[in-house]
This record gives structure tokens, C-alpha cells and sequence, in this order.
């Protein structure tokens, strides 16, 4: 069974932009563990990045020529409409292709796709476990339900993300980052209540924060260490410096495994943690 998964994020940066600069150049970490959950059930997966393509023509003739028998697509907000189009478009070249549709905004708002005609299953919250079961059932000849609601996994047991996936390393966010550049999630959720990100992101998380171990990201920064040499690195979590004797093991583990790539991360300014945290 083939799958294929899009990346419709082509509002802010438009088609034929992948690498031109920060925001064309992001991998989606959610496709990607997406990806590497699937693979490792030996499932085939490929993806259809919007930002690498010309047109809408040239999507039309990947599905074509690619013959999904599932197409999973991740949706922002800020994405819906290409994401929208790109399910429109599916169904027209083969109503018998499942569509699935997963990420932020159907898990936030899923009255706003779970009636469309061009979406077969709608994914809530985070979808590492339930995008393989429906696999699995589809596979089996079963007829899954439309709203799945996605059951959290223990992060610290997914396989490191497919990067992959993407086709070239990311754009580092600031002039003094040097590329080879990567980006690592080390957890899931956010223990504050500022009005940009909740109660949505409670809607995809849950209310408990969960973080990744520190030998687990610090075994994934060594693989990415000698694989791609990166040279800098974003830690994407909303708040990575909210859990304090975390973020000290981290660094202390950082240092003894000689990684010295300078990183960034996003804090709070009442948490002074910046003497331990620099490299």
C-alpha cells in the first residue's frame, strides 16, 4: 500500500520557493514523524512537498504518476485553503484514493473539515499511533470512522523523525546561526496559559507537558552530529527553558558528548537560565 503525504504550506512563501529562506525552507516535524511511525510499520511513504512545485498542474501530475493509495495531508490554519485544494484536486483524479487530514487546525476546529466530501478520515491531536492504525485497518479491508481522535504516544518511544522526508537541510532563523542548520522537538506542550497558543494547543497536547529524555534528544543531536555535521540548532519547543533541572542536565550532557554547535530556543524573560545554557 502506498501513502503519500503533503505539505500544502505554500500560503506565506507560494510555489517552486523550497530553500530560498527560513520559512521555505522548514521541514514539518509532524509529517515526519508521521513518516518515520509509518515506515517502521513497513509501510512505503512519500511525500509531496507544495513548495517544490510549479503549479497546481504539476500536483495534479505527481498524484497521477505516483498512485497513492492513501494521501495524508497536514493543515495549519494559515494552510487551509491549498490544503483544501489539494484534497479537491485528489479526489477528482481518483475519488477511490483515501484522504486523510491531520494537524493543528482539524485538531483545534474538525467541524470546519470533518463534513467535506473530499476528506475520508480526520485525525485529531497527534497522530503517530492512529495514522498507523488506520493504516493497518485499511490494509485489513476494514471501514475505519471518520473523526479519530489520535491517541498521544510515549515520545520517548517514537523513532527519531524522517528528515529525509525533505529534500535539504533547513535555513538557519538568524544571521549568526551557520548551516548545515537543524531543528529538533524535544517535547509536547506548553505548562503556561498565554492567549497566542492556548487553549489550542491543549486542544492537540493535552494539559501535561511531556519532554522528551535528555539522553534521547542528546543520542538524536550525536546522529545528526555525524551525519550531516550540522553547524547550529533550533529547539522548537513553545518553552523549552520552563522545566529547569531539564534544561541543566541537557546542557551538561551537551558538553560531555562535545557538542558545542551553538543553539536557540524560545524562553520567558523571567527565567534567567542563559549563563547555564551558554556554549
Amino acid at each position: 500500500m502506498k501513502v503519500t503525504l503533503v505539505y500544502p504550506g505554500i500560503t506565506i512563501c507560494g510555489f517552486n520557493s523550497y530553500g530560498r529562506d527560513m520559512d521555505s525552507s522548514w521541514i514539518s516535524h509532524g509529517l515526519c514523524s508521521i513518516s518515520a511511525s509509518a515506515k517502521k510499520a513497513g509501510f512505503d511513504v512519500k511525500l509531496i512537498d507544495l513548495r517544490t512545485l510549479k503549479n497546481w498542474e504539476e500536483f495534479e501530475n505527481r498524484i497521477k504518476s505516483e498512485k497513492p493509495d492513501i494521501v495524508g495531508i497536514t493543515m495549519m490554519s494559515v494552510d487551509y485553503n491549498p490544503a483544501m485544494k489539494c484534497f479537491e484536486i485528489i479526489k477528482k483524479i481518483n475519488p477511490g484514493i483515501v484522504t486523510v487530514v491531520g494537524g493543528p487546525h482539524p485538531s483545534i476546529c474538525p467541524n470546519e473539515v470533518k463534513d467535506s466530501k473530499n476528506i475520508d478520515h480526520v485525525i485529531t491531536g497527534e497522530g503517530e499511533i492512529s495514522f498507523v492504525e488506520l493504516l493497518n485497518k485499511i490494509s485489513g479491508g476494514l471501514k475505519p470512522e471518520k473523526i479519530i481522535v489520535g491517541k498521544p504516544p510515549d515520545i520517548n518511544a517514537l523513532p527519531f523523525v524522517d528528515r529525509e522526508l525533505f529534500s535539504d537541510m533547513e535555513y538557519p532563523i538568524a544571521t549568526f546561526l551557520n548551516r548545515p542548520f537543524v531543528t529538533l522537538i524535544a517535547g509536547r506542550g506548553c505548562r503556561y496559559n498565554c492567549n497566542f497558543c492556548q487553549p489550542a494547543e491543549r486542544l492537540i497536547f493535552g494539559r501535561k507537558v511531556r519532554r522528551r529524555s535528555v539522553d534521547n534528544v542528546i543520542a538524536e543531536l550525536k546522529i545528526l552530529r555525524d551525519k550531516y555535521n550540522f553547524k547550529s540548532l533550533l529547539i522548537h519547543d513553545d518553552c523549552l527553558t520552563e522545566d529547569k533541572e531539564w534544561v541543566f542536565d541537557f546542557c551538561d550532557e551537551y558538553k560531555k558528548n562535545k557538542l558545542d554547535q551553538p543553539f536557540v530556543c524560545q524562553s520567558r524573560a523571567e527565567q534567567t537560565l542563559y549563563a547555564k545554557m551558554r556554549i
